[in-house]
């Protein structure tokens, strides 16, 4: 997904801005003028000396709000950025890659499978973005899983929230198991991204 450049976003709030100074400094000139035109005397001397420090007064009203603007402008309030958006999923087996998900399709290529009984090695779970390549996690990030069938596998992470964890056999058959990118404190956090259920295929040890 395309995001606007942090210039283009400030040019939009100097646009936003414009609308509301050319406003004040309107108000100003009209405000000065009906106080100028309230006070002025029949003096044509004393008249000109009133409307001189009128004018320098909406001069100086003028110069303060363009330095507001500047000073917006020079140091703005920089939003916190987006974190990344994973756009797909990477399950890694000593080394090798066992699975993939893409998000845009929601499809998996690859499953997962253990022997009855047993436990894989470690499974490495690679949140990516379009490219394939790891995307960077704050640490207030973490994984949840969830195991549609606990009766058939179980995935046991070696720490809560870990990116990773073991698939365990526990009876023979076939069930699914989800992946979710979850934002906050373990356990109370929210979902930024859920895969659909990858197979896990539980067998008769050999």
């Amino acid at each position: 997904m395309s995001r606007p450049s942090r210039g283009a976003a400030w040019a939009g709030v100097r646009i936003t801005l414009a609308g509301p100074l050319n406003v004040i400094t309107g108000n100003l000139r009209n405000a000065t003028n009906r106080t100028y035109r309230n006070q002025r005397s029949t003096n044509p001397k004393e008249n000109r000396r009133m409307k001189h420090r009128f004018a320098n007064k909406l001069v100086a009203a003028v110069l303060a709000s363009l330095a507001f603007v500047a000073a917006c402008d020079d140091d703005p309030v920089t939003p916190d950025d987006d974190h990344a958006e994973p756009e797909g999923v990477h399950l890694i087996l000593s080394g090798q890659t066992i699975a993939t998900y893409d998000g845009d399709s929601q499809q998996w290529t690859g499953e997962m499978e253990v022997e009855v009984g047993e436990e894989t090695a470690h499974i490495a779970v690679r949140f990516v973005d379009h490219d394939g390549d790891p995307i960077p996690l704050d640490d207030d990030f973490y994984l949840e899983v969830g195991v549609e069938d606990e009766s058939i596998a179980e995935f046991e992470q070696d720490s809560p929230g870990e990116f990773g964890g073991h698939l365990h056999g526990v009876s023979v058959g076939e069930t699914d198991v989800t992946f979710s990118l979850m934002h906050g404190t373990v356990g109370s956090g929210h979902a930024d991204f859920t895969t659909t259920g990858v197979h896990a295929h539980v067998i008769e040890g050999s």
